[in-house]
């Protein structure tokens, strides 16, 4: 394992185990909204997964691209560059590296999901009913990774 793929943050819950690699966290890092004029962040995340399917590597996230919709409190995700990266990463790694869920920011210091962000994330799911996606809300101070099980969203605990 790279230095770049080397694990941070390790969240588990609900028979899940995400391991957060350094490029994925650094990009959070950068993307917090901690200044009033910031926007809202938004990518995909990508990686592996264990072959019983309950641990995930999230080793890249995409950014937002400059056709993302982008405002305070809000966006949209509409670039196409996201897509072409998790395709070139795909053909890349010799088909093991996969769209795994998504990412974005909310201005507080504890994000929790919003009605739009689980509608959304519903979306996801239908469209991948067999891969273990994950999605990540960046707040200020922390980040919360969810998961759905029992067929609700849940938020997994960081393991320290």
């Amino acid at each position: 394992m790279s230095a770049l793929q080397r694990v941070v943050n390790v969240f588990v819950g609900y028979g899940r185990k995400v391991h957060v690699c350094v490029r994925v966290a650094r990009i959070w890092h950068a993307a917090r909204q901690t200044t009033p004029a910031a926007k809202e962040a938004c990518g995909v995340l990508i990686g592996t997964v264990s072959p019983e399917g309950n641990s995930v590597w999230l080793e890249l996230a995409t950014r937002p691209k400059p056709l993302d919709v982008r405002r305070r409190s809000s966006f949209k995700m509409v670039d196409p560059g996201h897509a072409r990266i998790v395709q070139m990463s795909f053909a890349q790694s010799q088909q093991t590296r996969i769209y795994l869920g998504t990412w974005h920011t909310h201005p507080t210091m504890n994000a929790k999901p919003s009605l739009i962000d689980r509608n959304d994330w519903h979306r996801c799911v239908r469209r991948n009913p067999n891969r273990p996606l994950v999605f990540a809300i960046v707040g200020t101070a922390e980040v919360s990774l969810y998961v759905k099980a029992n067929g609700r969203f849940r938020i997994l605990k960081e393991n320290e």
